[in-house]
């Protein structure tokens, strides 16, 4: 039986419908990110219904924000945070974000609305492809949506990783709620390392999910060497910190969360280029359809894990007060333990451990 073959190319009524409601949804949640971006350019004052989310805030702790737990206590159960969720300058600022929860101030305040917007944009856009992909098949569909939502994905994938890449440039130096540091002091190079392994891993990951239909090996291979370039490093810093600093202190909290959400990511480098090795060096055969729905899943655990982990530092919108670190590690966690669970890890692992 051929490839083209294997698999019902008919996209049934049950799925039709499902694309059709999340391209609604989409579209009107695209129309309020366009609203809210004129809104900020324009320096309106803020929606009621951003009053209204903050208004039916949740409570989950009664204790303020520390940087440093008590002696004698569970740090894991104290409220320990950055302690920096609105500085005066962005409390006050027109274009505060109902979107990004954090302010954007400087002479380039118009610029990175826009790019943004564009960043949102993307993510909506993404989220409408996986759900396509999700309801014909995954990777292995064949049918004519399923072929231009991998193709828009891997395009829409490549274009957010240039409007993440403006938005970390184009920083003013107070900004800190957007992309996370360990500390104020963090020294240039590693919040470089940080932001290419992170962003570079998602790009990987895609390019896996569609490796020749249609994305190209070459700069597949040109990624993950650039990633592991950023990762040994960074790894080395995160760990050098997490067995040297102040338990009881913030930093080393971060420390864990911080690898909590990203020591996985190294672990798919090494898999999936162990593949290529296997493959492409070596000529072995591979179930290329299985591994392209592999890191399809893979994807969506990375999505669902980073998205909970900037929840959990959230206390705007879903949370008045700071999450203790045990909730925070539990909600970024959450996607990778139901991955776990699942026995995809296993099966992934061991489908290339067998190339």
């Amino acid at each position: 039986m051929s490839e083209a073959s294997a698999v019902d190319e008919r996209v049934g009524p049950v799925a039709r419908m499902i694309i059709i409601v999340t391209a609604i949804v989409a579209l009107l949640l695209l129309s309020a990110v366009i609203s809210e971006a004129v809104r900020m350019l324009e320096g309106r004052p803020l929606s009621g219904l951003h009053e209204q989310l903050h208004l039916n805030r949740i409570a989950v702790t009664e204790e303020p924000c520390v940087r440093q737990a008590p002696a004698g206590t569970n740090p894991f159960f104290q409220p320990l945070g950055n302690c920096e969720f609105l500085l005066p300058e962005y409390a006050e600022a027109d274009a505060y974000s109902i979107f990004t929860r954090h302010s954007i101030v400087g002479p380039r305040a118009s610029w990175r609305v826009l790019v943004d917007a564009l960043h949102l944009f993307g993510a909506l856009s993404i989220a409408l492809f996986l759900t396509v992909l999700g309801v014909t098949n995954g990777m292995r569909g064949r049918s004519r949506i399923n072929g231009w939502a991998r193709k828009l994905w891997l395009g829409t994938t490549y274009t957010m990783w240039l409007t993440g890449f403006a938005m970390y440039r184009l920083q003013e130096d107070a900004d800190t709620a957007f992309f996370p540091r360990i500390t104020p002091e963090d020294m240039p190079w590693l919040r470089h390392a940080l932001f290419a392994a992170f962003s570079i891993s998602f790009l990987n990951v895609v390019c896996h999910a569609n490796l020749f239909r249609p994305a190209k090996l070459k700069p597949l291979l040109v990624q993950h060497a650039i990633s592991v370039v950023a990762w040994v490093p960074l790894l080395v810093v995160l760990f050098y910190r997490l067995f040297t600093l102040d338990t009881m202190q913030f930093e080393w909290m971060y420390t864990v969360e911080l690898l909590a959400l990203v020591t996985l990511y190294p672990v798919l480098d090494i898999v999936n280029g162990w593949v290529l090795f296997r493959t492409q060096v070596q000529g072995r055969p591979y179930d290329w359809d299985a591994h392209r729905h592999d890191n399809y899943v893979i994807f969506v655990v990375m999505v669902v894990s980073s998205v909970l982990f900037f929840v959990a530092f959230d206390r705007h919108y879903f949370f008045a007060t700071q999450l203790p670190p045990a909730y925070r590690l539990g909600l970024t966690l959450a996607g990778t333990v139901g991955w776990v669970a699942s026995g995809a890890l296993g099966r992934w692992v061991m489908r290339a451990a067998r190339a």
